[in-house]
């Protein structure tokens, strides 16, 4: 069952890898070829602001449960959180 976790492990890193790299890739070529004018600037703070609410929500959803799982098990979230059995589910 460990492997599940080992997995989940190396996908997580792979994908922070990979952003890292895009976004070094994308800020050097943009020193080296030179900036662009940003157009639409309402649309990116748009997109940026719906993704926080998203994201958000996903945070509620996520505390909420945790929050009721250790009232559940009589116990506060903070000790809930550090003495999680599956990685998965905190």
């Amino acid at each position: 069952t460990t492997e599940r976790y080992v997995f989940s492990l190396i996908s997580g890193c792979g994908i922070f890898f990979i952003g890292g790299v895009v976004s070094i890739y994308h800020g050097m070529q943009g020193l080296v070829i030179g900036g662009t004018v940003v157009e639409h600037v309402s649309i990116g703070l748009g997109v940026l602001a719906f993704s926080f609410l998203i994201e958000s929500y996903s945070m509620r959803v996520a505390y909420l449960e945790i929050k009721e799982e250790a009232r559940r098990l009589n116990i506060s979230v903070g000790d809930y959180v550090k003495s999680g059995g599956d990685p998965m589910n905190v």
